[in-house]
């Protein structure tokens, strides 16, 4: 098999994983060479967000802010009220994860609020301090924003440059 062959068979894999490269080469890039950033949340965040189709990522992208968003301020609701204490993070877990139910749903959204509130809260017990925890909130905020606005970038572009047709009839396995 030709490796035209094999591209124009699964376009739509390779369009993919394009994506995948270059969103995780410009974060990377971006937030490496920044002190006490951790790049992968950002590229996390921008591989769940990425979808070949604008409106979808668009969607994708608001549902992984806002229960990101929740996670975060529950968390830091949590370390502000009651400090830094390890019997909270199964609290704080699940009342974010009942609270994100309230908010518009994808199929990924109801973990990614805990996932959040999670981190916050973890990470200001491994230095028992408060602040640190709300910094870390913080940061771990603006890292997926930065990986979803990069995802919708890239999605965008490539919807200009180059959007391969689905396949006619999947199932077919030519």
């Amino acid at each position: 098999m030709s490796f035209r062959s094999a591209f124009s068979r699964n376009a739509l894999g390779w369009h993919y994983a394009v994506r995948l490269f270059l969103g995780t080469a410009a974060l990377w890039l971006i937030l490496g060479p920044l002190q006490g950033t951790q790049p992968l949340w950002a590229v996390i965040s921008m591989i769940l967000i990425t979808e070949p189709v604008l409106k979808n990522a668009l969607e994708a992208f608001r549902y992984r802010i806002l229960n990101t968003l929740l996670g975060c301020a529950v968390g830091m609701l949590f370390l502000m009220i009651l400090g830094p204490r390890n019997e909270l993070l199964p609290v704080a877990v699940m009342v974010t994860a009942f609270s994100s139910t309230f908010l518009p749903q994808s199929p990924t959204s109801w973990r990614t609020a805990p996932v959040a509130a999670a981190i916050v809260l973890a990470s200001a017990l491994t230095s028992q301090s408060r602040t640190f925890g709300m910094h870390i909130a913080l940061q771990r905020s603006l890292e997926v924003l930065l990986g979803g606005v990069v995802a919708l970038s890239i999605t965008w572009l490539l919807s200009r440059i180059w959007m391969p047709e689905p396949p006619a009839n999947p199932e077919a396995g030519d």
